[in-house]
């Protein structure tokens, strides 16, 4: 004799239930794995101060400092009045470690025509060639850039 359809439906309806169970316990037992079992979160430290070409402040740019064997890159933008603070999407501040600097152009949407910045010379924009390292210590991290010929 064949089984019924209702029965068949009521065996499938189970199966169903008991897959849905087995997935919310697996689900609520890999919880702690994937959020708040884990490290805390790494100490930021301020970094924050002014880039000047020849003495003067320079009104436009990016500051960007790399720590290849953590895993850190950021980019703060320079103010018009020369001024930078490194921020995360976190807030304020990056991890604490050794950290090489380079001075930036501005991010623009079309190609310029030349260098519009010779206020930032070749040299300072490649973090290889621009001489400027900074460890980042607890507490405040004052980094002035004074860029020459």
């Amino acid at each position: 004799m064949k089984p019924s359809r209702l029965a068949a439906g009521a065996a499938g309806a189970a199966l169903a239930a008991k897959s849905r169970l087995l997935i919310a316990c697996a689900a609520t037992a890999m919880a702690p794995l994937l959020w708040g079992c884990g490290p805390a979160e790494e100490p930021r430290y301020e970094v924050h101060g002014t880039v000047r070409f020849q003495g003067q402040p320079i009104r436009e740019g990016r500051i960007a400092l790399s720590n290849a064997a953590r895993g850190v890159h950021l980019n703060a933008n320079v103010n018009p009045d020369g001024t930078y603070e490194v921020k995360t999407y976190r807030g304020k501040g990056i991890p604490a470690g050794d950290y090489v600097v380079s001075i930036l152009p501005p991010v623009l949407y079309a190609p310029p025509v030349g260098d519009p910045w010779p206020f930032i010379p070749v040299k300072y924009r490649d973090p290889a060639t621009s001489g400027l390292k900074l460890t980042v210590t607890e507490g405040d991290n004052p980094f002035d850039v004074d860029m020459k010929r």
